[in-house]
């Protein structure tokens, strides 16, 4: 027997668009040096995509080899761009990600970083975990991060550079 989604209309819509919006700019990523504006358009659709998910709040996903899960239930349809994204975070040994509050760009570019790598170099590195992620949860769920269940089920963080406007954000 298999299991109906719980996600409504509008859930399984943000995490398509979510999905959609990460497979075009890793994509863009790996094709274009940081400058291009294709990777910066790809960037800010991305961050759009979060902020319309999450608006002010929390997003989690998690990841399985073949969809993404949102408290555990996954869309209808888990076949196209949901399943290739679920393909490439759970390819980087990434089990979760939690979008908090209005997540800035140098978080997702830190992001785009860590799935941009080697899978040689990140494991060396010792995965997601030590390959520019802190260990830790978020003290305040209004700061802005995404944050990362790892293969050795601790959380996660990356961190933004410490500036005048985003001190303390988090990716």
């Amino acid at each position: 027997m298999s299991q109906v989604s719980q996600l409504s209309p509008e859930l399984a819509r943000s995490l398509l668009r979510v999905a959609r919006a990460l497979l075009v700019a890793a994509r863009n990523w790996t094709l274009y040096p940081p400058e291009h504006p294709a990777v910066g358009s790809s960037v800010e659709r991305m961050t759009e995509a979060i902020r319309e998910s999450s608006p002010g709040g929390a997003f989690g996903v998690g990841i399985t080899p073949e969809t993404l899960l949102i408290d555990g239930f996954g869309p209808t349809q888990a076949e196209g761009p949901i399943a290739e994204a679920a393909a490439l975070l759970h390819d980087r040994d990434l089990l979760h990600v939690t979008f908090l509050g209005e997540v800035p760009a140098d978080a997702v570019i830190r992001l785009l970083r860590l799935l941009s790598l080697d899978a040689t170099e990140r494991r060396r590195r010792g995965g997601p975990e030590k390959s520019g992620l802190r260990t830790g949860t978020p003290r305040s769920s209004s700061s802005n991060s995404i944050t990362s269940g790892c293969s050795r089920a601790k959380k996660a963080t990356f961190r933004s550079p410490p500036s005048a406007t985003t001190c303390g954000d988090r990716l």
